[in-house]
């Protein structure tokens, strides 16, 4: 088997809260708590989750725009947090990202050249002629024009401004493209083109993707493998059709069952949460879910459950499994 292209071990990300007073110890928000997968080549990996559980700021830190307070990210064998300035700056060429926000995440005062170069700017030594070409050829694959090149972001829809943050990403022909909520600010059927073209992507150029989202739908469609995320931690992870099919954790059953259309052939019953999500400026003594889940027993309180295989290819952190 070759070499995962990422591999992120015992990740945690910390950060200090400003102090309420002079002589007060300043707290902490654990946004990451010890996370742990890794990618092969020409796969796709998904992360799921609810608005506050770390997605992004693991998309982040697998990015090395933010170092890690515990932990390895490693892209094609090399610890991107370990390199020096001018090194990662070298490395960014084979991991790009995707934003969220097609409106946002383009320079209004750009041309679709030169922020599609950008990348290129930054990491090559080729002339302006090169560069254009590059750019041109781009465009072609995400379905725009060379024409395109001397229009500004504004001249385009929601999908085709994603289309342009696509070319952008692949212009240094990455073999890992982090991207977050990638299609979430898309109308429905503008959002099957970008997923198709995704894919498309994948198989013409081999491409690794980590998506985020919290759409479990567009996870289900992309993905190979997912994780399932919940305070910081990874709940259960696994071949994402059998995951989806069977999930194990009382949390995955809850997501899936918070979809309003039912998934054929699950005849249990639903599993309601109680509660509220609990505080990321704490860590439980036990597991984390074990206040919101209906099935908790006394032992979810005495220690963090560990990922262990419940099927295989699939693991789960729970006690009662």
């Amino acid at each position: 088997m070759s070499e995962p292209v990422l591999e992120v071990e015992a990740l945690h990300r910390h950060y200090i809260l400003p102090r309420e007073s002079l002589f007060a110890t300043p707290g902490k928000v654990y946004a990451l708590n010890g996370v742990n997968f890794h990618v092969n080549p020409g796969h796709s990996f998904g992360i799921v989750g609810e608005s506050g559980c770390g997605k992004s700021t693991l998309a982040r830190a697998v990015m090395a725009l933010e170092p890690p307070t515990l932990g390895n990210v490693r892209i094609l064998g090399r610890d991107v947090n370990a390199l020096s300035h001018d090194d990662l700056r070298r490395a960014r060429k084979h991991f790009q990202m995707v934003f969220q926000d097609p409106y946002g995440s383009l320079d209004p005062r750009h041309t679709v050249e030169r922020i599609v170069a950008e990348p290129l700017a930054a990491l090559d030594t080729s002339d302006k002629n090169e560069r254009r070409d590059k750019v041109a050829d781009v465009l072609s694959s995400v379905g725009l024009k060379a024409g395109d090149m001397g229009k500004y972001p504004h001249e385009f829809s929601g999908g085709q401004r994603q289309r342009i943050a696509i070319a952008r990403a692949l212009i240094t022909r990455p073999e890992l493209i982090v991207a977050d909520e990638p299609v979430s600010a898309l109308d429905v059927s503008v959002q099957a083109q970008v997923l198709n073209l995704l894919q498309d992507l994948q198989d013409q150029f081999g491409v690794t993707y980590m998506l985020i989202s919290h759409d479990l739908a567009v996870v289900e469609y992309v993905c190979d493998e997912v994780a399932v995320m919940y305070l910081g931690r990874i709940v259960e992870q696994g071949p994402t059709r059998q995951l989806f099919a069977n999930p194990a954790h009382p949390y995955t059953q809850a997501l899936l069952d918070a979809v309003p259309q039912p998934v054929p052939g699950r005849k249990r019953d639903k599993v309601r949460l109680k509660g509220t999500v609990g505080s990321q400026t704490e860590q439980a003594g036990g597991c984390p879910f074990a206040d919101r889940c209906p099935k908790a027993e006394s032992r979810c309180r005495d220690g963090v459950p560990e990922l262990r295989e419940v099927a295989p290819g699939q693991k789960a952190a729970c006690h009662l499994l």
